[in-house]
């Protein structure tokens, strides 16, 4: 069975929820790149509300990048946008759930910034101050949520708890930092279509993405991955060795386990699509973060050899 009628159905949904008349008055120039199934819908979308766009990797079966949109992967993407004078560009995955921008510089936001600006925008003006992040969140993510009145509420990582939580509790919009946004007025799916549109609208109030980064703090943050054989015994193992250490804080250990001190904070915890354990820290101060990052290295070695 095939419904040609699906994509004209969440064009108009999209349209009724952000400021067309602003996007097609400002008519920014737009660099897409879709890498797969968005490009039958997020050009199009954009060149309605009346953005200018010009589409790379417009393809639904032809991937001339790694899916994931992070800032190594779209590094020429960067040259395109300086080259072309673009005052912005958006690159989604394969599937078409995640979002990621790059300034009219042609450098990528960070996600957690990203984030932070997406719900602060949708913060803005509404009664619902319900949002909903994973533990793999940045400080600044509940910063934000707190300075605009809201309350914040965690989950494991993975968008179907994002959607669940959200359904349950009313929440406005949910995301987590890999490009990946709920909107509580939408389909309850991560939908990078729509957060295109948001992107636009939210550059056309009239501020350049490369200055927007500014208003948010820059902690000192680290993201890495190890492969290992059997990640769920790998975590259980971790989990008994970092609860030992006798770090001060708020433990939580339904997905890994992630330890909130007063300047900071880390997660350990197994990837739910991979065979790799991830680790994530961020510390107000560079010199914190590098000690908790020599204790987590050790935790792993230890855990590693065998040996607790």
């Amino acid at each position: 069975f095939r419904d040609n009628g699906i994509i004209d159905d969440h064009k108009a949904m999209v349209k009724a929820m952000v400021d067309s008349e602003l996007i097609s008055r400002k008519k920014p120039k737009v660099l897409v790149d879709c890498n797969g199934a968005a490009c039958v819908i997020t050009p199009q979308l954009l060149s309605d509300l009346g953005c200018r766009v010009v589409s790379v990797n417009a393809s639904p079966i032809c991937f001339n990048r790694a899916s994931e949109p992070n800032a190594a992967n779209l590094a020429y993407l960067g040259d395109l946008v300086r080259e072309g004078g673009f005052d912005f560009a958006i690159a989604h995955d394969g599937d078409g759930d995640r979002c990621m921008i790059l300034d009219e510089k042609g450098i990528a936001l960070p996600l957690d910034t990203q984030l932070a600006l997406m719900i602060e925008h949708e913060m803005a003006g509404s009664k619902n101050k319900r949002i909903i992040s994973t533990v793999e969140s940045s400080l600044i993510i509940r910063e934000v949520v707190e300075r605009n009145g809201g309350r914040i509420d965690i989950t494991p990582v993975g968008s179907t708890y994002i959607g669940d939580l959200m359904e349950k509790n009313n929440a406005l919009f949910g995301g987590e930092p890999c490009g990946e946004y709920v909107y509580g007025a939408g389909v309850h799916v991560p939908d990078a279509v729509l957060a295109a549109a948001k992107f636009a609208e939210i550059f056309c109030q009239g501020t350049p993405f490369s200055k927007l980064r500014d208003r948010y703090p820059k902690n000192f943050m680290y993201r890495d991955k190890f492969p290992v054989k059997d990640k769920l015994e790998m975590i259980k193992t971790l989990k008994t060795i970092i609860s030992g250490l006798g770090i001060e804080g708020k433990t939580r250990t339904d997905d890994g386990i992630r330890i909130d001190e007063e300047d900071g904070w880390l997660l350990v915890r197994a990837s739910g699509t991979e065979p790799i354990i991830r680790f994530t820290m961020e510390y107000k101060t560079e010199r914190r973060l590098e000690e908790r990052k020599k204790e987590m290295a050790a935790a792993f070695l230890l855990a590693a050899s065998g040996k607790k």
